[in-house]
């Protein structure tokens, strides 16, 4: 496999006609990924053979064609994948790794998967997610394509940060009435989420 189209088209039988004499015979199989390709030749009731001056001598020989196959098989190249780490703030609400992963493939079609622990995989990133500061985990990410014989692995980072939040309490000033006086009042709940 090299990610560009592959072919053959050398084919036997040439050298048993008689010398100075050719055939119409034509052949071709060919390929891009990984993979078994039928050839296809020139079917034995269309093949014409003639001689030096271009006489018809077909007659002369019993014929058979039969393609051949190419063969294609997975190459030594490395797949690889990566994908950025994502963060999101907390706000109470569940987030996965938005980022796209990216793979250095040619050709054919590469399956990414992610893991929390490395046992469960799933295609779908978006479900794997956290809501809380301790939920941040790190994405195991593999990838594998039919042509390549590695499987390319990653990781990637889920972060919450944690938000900052104050409470104040409030300031006043009160004229002395001899009984005890208070304020309660603060700021910093409308912070939370």
């Amino acid at each position: 496999y090299t990610g560009a189209e592959q072919s053959i088209t050398t084919y036997t039988g040439e050298d048993s006609l008689v010398s100075g004499q050719s055939s119409n015979v034509s052949y071709i199989a060919k390929g891009t990924d990984v993979g078994e390709y039928t050839g296809t030749i020139t079917a034995a009731d269309e093949i014409k053979i003639t001689d030096g001056a271009g006489t018809d001598v077909t007659a002369n020989y019993t014929i058979s064609s039969e393609p051949g196959k190419l063969t294609i098989t997975k190459t030594d190249e490395q797949l690889t994948v990566t994908l950025a780490d994502d963060e999101y703030p907390y706000d109470g609400q569940p987030h996965s790794n938005a980022k796209t992963p990216v793979t250095n493939e040619k050709s054919g079609t590469t399956t990414v998967e992610y893991s929390k622990d490395g046992e469960t995989w799933t295609t779908d990133l978006s479900s794997l997610t956290a809501t809380n500061v301790a939920d941040s985990f790190t994405i195991q990410v593999r990838a594998t394509n039919p042509n390549y014989k590695n499987t390319a692995t990653t990781t990637a980072k889920l972060t919450i940060t944690a938000i900052e939040v104050k409470f104040v309490g409030a300031s006043d000033s009160k004229e002395y009435t001899g009984a005890e006086q208070s304020i309660t009042t603060y700021t910093g709940e409308d912070s939370l989420v």
